[in-house]
C-alpha cells in the first residue's frame, strides 16, 4: 500500500507549487528593493502638476487640503477636479480657497461622467509637463510624490508607480487590509522588476503629460468606470516598452488609503478592481488573475477534501503550514521594508482569511454590476 494516495499527492505538490511561487515572489522583492534610491537631489524646481479628481468628499477634502498646502510646494500645480459631487465638496473646497488663498490652485469641472473623464480634464487643462495623480481621501506627509517625480531625470522613464498602504488602525480587520496591500506591493514591484508590470494606483502614480497623450489618454477605455491607473499603464508598457515603467520602493514616497469599517466595503473595492480583468486582453494579466482566484479557491474547498476522507488530517495541516509560512516569510518582508509594525500573529491568521476573501471578491465579480459611488456601473456602458 502506496504511504499516499494520489489526491495527498496532488495537494501536497500544489503546497509546495504555492510555497516556490511566494519564494520566487519573495527573491523577485529582493532584487526590487536592492535598487539603490539615489539621494533626492534636483537642479531646479520640477514643474509638476498634482491632478485630484474627487466625487462626494466633502468629509475628506479639509484633511487632504491642509496635507497639500502645507506639503506641495507653492511652485506646483494643483489641479481639483469636481466630477459632479451632491454633497457639499464643492463649497468646502471654494471656502477653503477663499479663506487661505493657496498659490497655484485651480478648481475644474467634469464635464463628462466617471473618474476617466474627471483626471483626462485635469491632465488636458494642466500647465506642466509631469503629472501626479491621488485620490482626495489618500493620507501622507511632507511631499512623498516629489520622490516619484526625480525618477523622471531618466528620459527612459515615462511613469512612475508609488507604494500604497492602508493607515494602521486596531484591531484585525485594519491588519488584514495592511497585510492585503503588502501583497499588492510585492506583486507591483517583482512584476516591473520582471518587465511585466501588472497594476498600480493612481493614488500614487507620475507620468509625463506628453506620454499620456501620446498613447491617447484613456481613449477606449471610457466604457469602464474603474481602471484608470492600469489601463494607462499597459498602454506606456505597449508604446515605449516596460523599461519606461518605474517602481518606487522607499518608504519616502509611501501614502496611505483610509482603511474600510465593514468588510462589505472592502470586498466591493475589490470587486470593483477586479471586474476589469476581461477587457485588459493580455494573457498574462488573465493568466495572473485567474491564478489568483483558483490557488486561493483551491485552499478554501480543501477542508472538504479533509472531511471526505479524500486526503488524511496530517497533508491537510502539511499544506496549510506551507501557505501560512510562505506568505508569513513574504509579507512580513514587505511590511518590514517600509517601516511599518504588524503583528506576525495577525500575519499569520491573515493567511487562513486571505482565502476567503478572494473567493468572496471572486463571487461578486462573477454577479456583475455594482454601484459605485452613488453611479451603477452600467451607466458607463
Amino acid at each position: 500500500m502506496s504511504l499516499f494516495s494520489l489526491m495527498e499527492v496532488c495537494f501536497i505538490g500544489l503546497c509546495i507549487g504555492y510555497l516556490l511561487m511566494i519564494g520566487t515572489l519573495l527573491y523577485g522583492w529582493r532584487l526590487v528593493t536592492r535598487k539603490r534610491i539615489a539621494p533626492l537631489f534636483i537642479d531646479k524646481s520640477p514643474s509638476v502638476s498634482l491632478v485630484i479628481p474627487f466625487r462626494n468628499e466633502a468629509s475628506n477634502l479639509p484633511q487632504m487640503m491642509r496635507q497639500v498646502n502645507t506639503g506641495i510646494p507653492a511652485s506646483w500645480e494643483v489641479v481639483w477636479v469636481d466630477d459632479h459631487s451632491e454633497d457639499g465638496s464643492i463649497s468646502v473646497l471654494r471656502d477653503y480657497l477663499e479663506k487661505h488663498q493657496p498659490i497655484g490652485w485651480r478648481v475644474v469641472k467634469n464635464e463628462g461622467i466617471g473618474k476617466k473623464r474627471a483626471l483626462y480634464v485635469g491632465i488636458a487643462t494642466a500647465r506642466n509637463e509631469v503629472i501626479v495623480t491621488t485620490d482626495a481621501d489618500i493620507l501622507f506627509h511632507g511631499n512623498p510624490f516629489l520622490f516619484l517625480v526625480r525618477e523622471l531625470v531618466n528620459p527612459e522613464v515615462h511613469m512612475v508607480i508609488g507604494p500604497v498602504f492602508s493607515e494602521s488602525t486596531s484591531g484585525f480587520f485594519s491588519d488584514f487590509q495592511q497585510v492585503e496591500w503588502a501583497s499588492i506591493q510585492i506583486v507591483t514591484g517583482v512584476s516591473c522588476q520582471a518587465g511585466a508590470p501588472l497594476m498600480c494606483s493612481g493614488a500614487n502614480l507620475c507620468f509625463r503629460r506628453s506620454s499620456f497623450f501620446a498613447v491617447g489618454g484613456y481613449d477606449g477605455n471610457y466604457t469602464h468606470p474603474s481602471g484608470d491607473d492600469e489601463f494607462l499603464l499597459k498602454k506606456v508598457v505597449a508604446k515605449f516598452g516596460a523599461g519606461a515603467v518605474a517602481y518606487f520602493h522607499g518608504g519616502e514616497g509611501l501614502v496611505y488609503a483610509k482603511p474600510f469599517e465593514k468588510w462589505e466595503a472592502l470586498i466591493g473595492q475589490r470587486r470593483r478592481w477586479v471586474s476589469k480583468w476581461r477587457v485588459h486582453r493580455s494573457a498574462v494579466h488573465g493568466l495572473s488573475s485567474l491564478i489568483s482566484f483558483l490557488l486561493p479557491a483551491f485552499f478554501v474547498l480543501s477542508p472538504l477534501l479533509l472531511v471526505t476522507g479524500a486526503i488524511s488530517l496530517l497533508v491537510f495541516g502539511f499544506g496549510w503550514f506551507c501557505k501560512a509560512l510562505a506568505d508569513w516569510l513574504a509579507l512580513r518582508q514587505v511590511i518590514r521594508h517600509f517601516g511599518l509594525v504588524l503583528k506576525s500573529t495577525s500575519v499569520i491568521l491573515s493567511a487562513f482569511v486571505h482565502p476567503l476573501f478572494v473567493v468572496a471578491v471572486g463571487v461578486g465579480v462573477a454577479r456583475g454590476k455594482y454601484t459605485w459611488k452613488g453611479r451603477k456601473s452600467d451607466l458607463f456602458f
